[in-house]
């Protein structure tokens, strides 16, 4: 055999074991589902993992191209991870990021790929040090009213927290305009939701973007202009929905009125300071199911105060089931690293008018 032969032959058995070793972890779990763009399935995209919400970085996986189908498959090791699916021109953010991979063997995962444009640069009339962000929200290809647009410095709260700046909803046209914006560089989240607040977790039907050119830098003395194509979420679900029982602490229960039946619809927020109505919760649930059961999983361990309501934000309206746990004298739970408990069960009632 010719050295050179010899070369190419070692050299393919390497890169065919670093794929092998790369695609299939051990312990690994399966992702799988299909990516569609305008309800046509799409060939040859890729779905990459990575473990922040910023998607800095090199990705932590990667699937295999998708097939004539739409369909990919990707193996990960058990984790929270952030998805994105793209193919060319065409990108998606998962709308149910963080996913979870934990105890199921394979978990079900869809993208609808949207077209994407680069930000476009100008010059404002007069030098500053600010900034201007400007652009058009769009749904299903046409311009998109009541949209909030949220400017994050960071990704440190998976843009769940405060914003820096947050835009006043998008009028009939779509557009938007945020002047003196500050030199940086800025993470852009669309959101809309048909309860119309501006804050708590999105609902199944609500619409989002996470920008597919953040973070974008804005700076001084320019405009810059976008385009936000949004998604709808297709589930009810927010970030500490789901975790890793036996990795995450967390906690489950059920929520009764005052005469024991269940109530569906309610959430349960958990925060680590006890001045509860004056802080945002550091981990909400998904809407209580038909029997009144929820389950929370927890940013890290410790003390947390825990209660139930209906709305989120501002204080409890009247007519609004709320209610503590009474477990403790303080609504208190505490709870180890990797702890899971049930049976925190809570009792809501109405709220009366003042």
């Amino acid at each position: 055999m010719s050295p050179d032969k010899d070369v190419f032959r070692r050299t393919f058995f390497l890169c065919w074991l670093l794929i092998c070793l790369f695609a299939s972890p051990a312990g690994a779990l399966a992702v799988e589902g299909r990516l569609l763009s305008d309800g046509a399935p799409v060939s040859g995209g890729i779905v990459s993992a990575y473990s922040n919400a910023g998607l800095q970085g090199a990705p932590v996986g990667v699937s295999v191209p998708s097939d004539t189908d739409g369909r990919y498959t990707m193996d990960l090791p058990r984790g929270r991870y952030f998805l994105s699916a793209e193919w060319g021109n065409l990108w998606s953010y998962c709308g149910r990021n963080p996913v979870v991979v934990a105890g199921q063997p394979k978990q079900w995962i869809g993208f609808e790929l949207l077209q994407w444009e680069r930000p476009v640069y100008g010059k404002l009339p007069e030098e500053g040090l600010d900034g201007l962000l400007k652009g058009v929200v769009t749904w299903k290809g046409k311009p998109a009213g009541g949209v909030s647009i949220s400017l994050y410095l960071d990704d440190e709260d998976n843009f769940r927290g405060m914003p820096f700046i947050r835009s006043v909803p998008t009028g009939p046209d779509g557009t938007f305009a945020i002047d003196l914006v500050p030199e940086s560089r800025y993470y852009l989240v669309a959101r809309r939701r048909a309860s119309g607040r501006t804050a708590g977790p999105m609902a199944r039907g609500d619409l989002f973007a996470y920008y597919r050119y953040n973070p974008v830098e804005v700076r001084g003395g320019e405009s810059v202009a976008i385009h936000i194509p949004l998604t709808e979420k297709k589930r009810d679900r927010d970030i500490h929905a789901i975790g890793i029982e036996g990795h995450e602490p967390g906690f489950s229960g059920l929520i009764t009125d005052i005469t024991g039946h269940p109530v569906p619809g309610l959430h349960v927020f958990a925060y680590l300071d006890p001045g509860m109505e004056h802080h945002r919760p550091d981990a909400i649930s998904s809407l209580t199911d038909r029997d009144g059961r929820y389950k929370i999983f927890l940013p890290r361990s410790g003390i947390y105060y825990v209660g139930a309501r209906a709305g989120f934000g501002d204080s409890p309206k009247p007519g609004e089931y709320f209610g503590f746990y009474e477990g403790t004298a303080d609504h208190s739970v505490t709870l180890d690293a990797g702890e899971f408990v049930d049976g925190l069960n809570i009792s809501v009632r109405k709220v009366l008018a003042p």
